[in-house]
């Protein structure tokens, strides 16, 4: 972004910034042309070593060349790339000075045109170096930006409240587990509901996310596409745990009614049926549950998907501060 700064010395300052980024493409094209001519035309090293050189030059001056946009622009955190590729040139100018030994006028004029422009580079050096806050933000600025990023209209916690997987603030539910998690407004802390759009008490708008729901969008489309039952059943899997995020719960069993139709591996399939029993029994659905997660332990007796665990913990609720058992993560090939 470009650098914006108060005060006329400043603009002064990055008024002479543009000159300069001209001085560096300058310096840049006579690098190339000197290192031609000296190690290629001269062949002061014999030609194998000297067109090795002559390409390291040129990456070095197509970096020089790059960097004065950012001088141009006076880039904010540019600075260090900038400082980092002068040098370089500067120091491959040198290289380049020293290794020349002919006579001829017209190589002369290329290799010592390049060593004024050398000089000048120098002394950009020492300017850029004293002048490093031209490609610093102001202060107002850093201090507008990180209040920026403090502000959200949503407090939300930062693990599930059921399985203690890690979410984050802007998913309506746990993508693990189906259970809704609890919001507050970061004004003044009411409880908001899912879905939510402005808080009943101050009036603050609470935004979805533009990110979440284009990722749901896009995961719709790839599940929808044609393609080998197994990878529908894997895609269908995603789509699930992507619009638990978005907090549409009926949506995610669908999806997970899918993933276990179009698999043809029963661990595979048990695995997907314990999810599903997982988001009914944290939405109320107890019964019904527990019916899948019979079927899945009839599917898979070796209980690979953890049915048996999360059918006990149904029967038998845990107690107060212990966590639900709860599948992780899902992983789906």
């Amino acid at each position: 972004m470009p650098l914006l700064q108060p005060g006329r010395n400043v603009q002064i300052g990055k008024a002479v910034l543009k000159p300069v980024a001209i001085w560096l493409v300058i310096g840049g094209a006579l690098t190339i042309i000197s290192s031609i001519i000296v190690f290629i035309a001269e062949r002061r090293y014999g030609t194998t070593i000297g067109t090795l050189i002559v390409l390291v030059f040129v990456l070095v001056a197509a970096s020089e060349i790059s960097q004065a946009r950012s001088v141009w622009r006076s880039e904010a955190g540019g600075w260090k790339g900038i400082m980092t590729w002068l040098g370089l040139s500067l120091l491959s100018r040198g290289f380049i000075l020293y290794s020349s030994t002919s006579s001829d006028w017209s190589i002369w004029l290329a290799v010592y045109g390049g060593a004024i422009v050398g000089a000048g580079e120098l002394l950009i050096f020492v300017f850029l170096f004293v002048k490093k806050d031209y490609f610093v933000p102001p202060e107002e600025e850093r201090v507008a930006a990180m209040g920026r990023l403090e502000v959200s209209a949503v407090k939300t916690v930062s693990d599930c409240p059921s399985c203690h997987g890690l979410v984050e603030k802007d998913w309506e539910s746990c993508p693990y587990c189906g259970t809704v998690l609890p919001k507050a407004c970061a004004n003044c802390g009411t409880a908001l509901e899912p879905g939510q759009i402005k808080c009943s008490c101050c009036g603050t708008e609470v935004e979805r996310s533009d990110v979440l729901m284009k990722t749901v969008g896009a995961l719709r489309a790839v599940a929808d596409e044609d393609a080998l039952p197994e990878t529908k059943s894997s895609r269908y899997a995603r789509l699930a745990e992507g619009v638990l995020k978005a907090g549409k719960t009926l949506e995610a069993l669908e999806s997970y009614e899918k993933a276990i139709e179009f698999t043809s591996f029963n661990r595979k399939r048990c695995h997907f049926m314990v999810r599903t029993a997982t988001i009914l029994k944290n939405t109320g659905n107890v019964q019904e549950a527990l019916r899948i997660l019979d079927e899945a332990i009839g599917l898979d007796p070796n209980d690979y998907a953890g049915a048996k665990a999360l059918r006990e913990s149904i029967l038998t609720p845990p107690k107060e501060g212990e966590a639900c058992a709860v599948p992780g993560p899902a992983t789906v090939a």
